[in-house]
C-alpha cells in the first residue's frame, strides 16, 4: 500500500512517500518502533490539539532526527520516519483504533494525491547548495519523485516534463562513473544522504566504503525521459537520451525500428546502470516483466508484507494479501 505523506523536519515543511507498494522502489525501514507512537497518537489527539515528537529516518536516512508536528488537519495515523499522514479531524472528537483509516484508498486516489503533494512541494522547497547531499530534499528532489511516480501512474508526458525540468537544472555527470558514489560533492546527486547518518544497515562489509547512497541521481532522469518517450509514443527519437548514458558505460544501443527494440535497449540500459541500487525490482514490476525474469515471482509480491513483529506488537494489523 502507499502512504502518502507531509513532514514537518527542524522548521521545515516537506514531503516524504512511505511505500509498502515497492513499484516506486521505496526501502521499508519506517516501521521499527513507529506503530507504539500511532497508536497513542490515535487516542490521545483531539481537535486543534499538537503532537510533538522526534522521529527517526530510516528511509535512505532524509535527516538524522525530525521534528514532527500534527495539527488541525495532521494526524499521525501513520508516523514512519517522523511523518505524519494528512487526515481531517472530527471536531471535539476523541479518536479511537476504529476511527482511523478504516479502508485502504483506492491507488489510483492515492497517486493523484502524491502527484498533487510533490509538485506543490516543487514549488515550494528551496534548493541550498549542499541541501541534496545532506539527507534533505530539495526542490529538485520534489520534480524528481514527481518524473518518477508520473512513470509509475503512466502520466507519460508529466514524467517526460519533470524529467526535462531536472535535467536542465544544475547537474551534470562526473568523468569518472563511481564518483557519485564517492565524492562528497558529485554533480550527479539530485538527492541522497550520507552513508554514516546512523551506522550502516548491515554487519559485514566487503572492502570499500562509499561516502553517499544516492537515492536519486541524473542518470534516472535521463532514463525516465527515455521510458516516458519510448511509451508514449516517441520509441525512436529516446535513443538520444539513452545514449548519453549508455556512453559512460560503453554499451552500443541500436537504432530503434520498433518500440519492442527501445524497449529491450532499455531494459539493458537500466539494468547495467543502476545496478545494486535498489531499482532493479521496482523497474521489473512496472514493466510487466517480473514473471519472466524472477521464477519466483508472484503478483502479489508487488506489495510488500507487514513485518510480523509490528503485527504482533499491534494485533489490528492486517497482513497484506498473500503473506498469511
Amino acid at each position: 500500500r502507499l502512504d502518502w505523506v507531509q513532514v514537518r523536519m527542524r522548521g521545515r515543511r516537506g514531503v516524504a512517500l512511505v511505500d509498502w507498494e515497492i513499484s516506486l522502489g521505496l526501502r521499508g525501514w519506517c516501521w521499527f518502533g513507529s506503530v507504539e507512537v500511532v497508536a497513542t497518537a490515535k487516542t490521545d489527539l483531539q481537535e486543534g490539539a499538537t503532537l510533538d515528537g522526534i522521529g527517526h529516518y530510516m528511509t535512505y536516512g532524509l535527516c538524522e532526527n525530525a521534528e514532527t508536528r500534527a495539527k488541525e488537519n495532521l494526524l499521525p495515523i501513520g508516523i514512519a520516519e517522523g511523518c505524519v499522514l494528512k487526515r481531517s479531524i472530527p471536531k471535539d472528537q476523541a479518536l479511537t483504533y476504529d476511527d482511523v483509516n478504516p479502508v485502504f484508498s483506492p491507488r489510483a486516489q492515492v497517486l493523484v494525491q502524491a502527484a498533487k503533494d510533490l509538485a506543490e512541494a516543487g514549488n515550494e522547497l528551496p534548493f541550498p547548495s549542499n541541501y541534496y547531499r545532506s539527507g534533505h530534499i530539495s526542490k529538485y528532489g520534489a520534480k524528481a519523485l514527481s518524473a518518477r511516480l508520473s512513470l509509475l501512474a503512466k502520466n507519460y508526458a508529466d514524467a517526460k516534463a519533470y524529467s526535462e525540468e531536472v535535467l536542465n537544472g544544475p547537474f551534470s555527470f562526473s568523468a569518472n562513473v563511481t564518483d557519485v558514489f564517492n565524492k562528497l560533492n558529485d554533480p550527479e546527486l539530485i538527492w541522497s544522504y550520507p552513508s554514516d547518518t546512523d551506522g550502516p544497515p548491515v554487519t559485514t562489509f566487503l572492502p570499500g566504503q562509499g561516502k553517499y547512497h544516492p537515492f536519486i541521481r541524473l542518470a534516472e532522469m535521463y532514463l525516465i525521459k527515455a521510458e516516458a518517450m519510448i511509451y508514449g509514443g516517441q520509441f525512436k527519437d529516446a535513443r538520444n537520451p539513452l545514449l548519453i548514458v549508455a556512453a559512460r558505460r560503453g554499451v552500443v544501443v541500436p537504432e530503434f525500428d520498433t518500440q519492442q527494440t527501445a524497449l529491450d535497449a532499455l531494459y539493458e540500459i537500466s539494468r547495467i546502470e543502476t545496478y545494486r541500487e535498489g531499482r532493479r525490482y521496482a523497474n521489473l514490476v512496472r514493466w510487466s516483466i517480473a514473471g519472466e525474469v524472477l521464477p519466483r515471482y508472484r503478483e502479489h509480491n508487488n506489495i510488500l508484507p507487514i513485518p510480523y513483529q509490528e503485527i504482533a506488537k499491534l494485533p489490528g494489523l492486517i497482513q497484506n494479501p498473500g503473506y498469511n
